[in-house]
């Protein structure tokens, strides 16, 4: 992947199960950017994290089709296992994180029970596409 903007020597500050999908975000926002008219030179991005069990991405100013890209991988963040990448159906509550079915078990039995998760809602479910 060619990285004009130099999206890849950000430190991202997320969940490893997201890492695939940010390197495919990494590739659109490229594409975007440049057909926003974004200088490379003129562009700087802050930072890439989880925050509240979505992505969150931090930079110095995009067009709508850099925006497009960002509101596309936000929704899928929210339906992203944090821990493998697979499509999650549950919430973790505390530290809000999305978690498929296996990775909420094998955390369930880490944490003795000691956390708790909620099934996603029938919007979330619809927005996800999922479960």
């Amino acid at each position: 992947m060619k990285d004009m903007y130099g999206l890849t020597s950000v430190f991202w500050e997320i969940p490893p199960g997201w890492d695939e999908m940010v390197l495919d975000m990494v590739g659109e926002m490229n594409e975007a950017l440049a057909a926003d008219g974004i200088d490379p030179a003129d562009y700087h991005v802050s930072q890439i994290k989880e925050k509240f069990g979505e992505l969150c991405y931090y930079d110095s100013g995009h067009g709508d089709a850099a925006e497009e890209v960002l509101n596309k991988y936000e929704k899928l963040s929210r339906c992203t296992c944090c821990m493998c990448g697979k499509p999650a159906c549950y919430i973790s509550l505390g530290w809000i994180e999305p978690w498929c079915e296996e990775c909420k078990k094998m955390e369930e039995k880490k944490r003795d029970g000691h956390i708790h998760f909620r099934t996603l809602n029938q919007e979330e479910r619809e927005e996800c596409g999922i479960c």
